[in-house]
């Protein structure tokens, strides 16, 4: 190395085997036929541009609301690839839409 060279070293690094995604998951709490509420984790932010219908691709969880907001990344990983399904919801059986990577500063 000359004089002129600097040696930057990461203030922070990614733990290895850690899942980085740029797609925040969101919880969808929604009302099927019956009145009954179910959970349901999605992947990526929703597709929420059509107007009568989100669109949203992930799986339902029997978890409860409050396992979901603390462990999601948990449960995403260890849930079977085979119950990923795109679904498309009315939007009158939507509850709430909540970011699960959000956190206020």
């Amino acid at each position: 190395m000359s004089e002129k060279d600097v040696v930057l070293t990461p203030s922070y690094r990614v733990p290895d085997g850690s899942a980085i995604s740029n797609k925040p998951s969101h919880l969808l709490v929604i009302e099927d036929e019956n009145e009954m509420v179910r959970l349901f984790i999605s992947i990526e932010l929703p597709d929420m541009k059509n107007v009568s219908c989100i669109q949203a691709k992930g799986f339902f969880t029997g978890s409860s609301e409050e396992e979901v907001k603390a462990h999601f990344s948990e449960l995403i990983a260890k849930e079977d690839k085979k119950n990923f399904v795109e679904i498309y919801v009315p939007w009158v059986r939507v509850v709430v839409i909540q970011n699960l990577v959000f956190r206020a500063k």
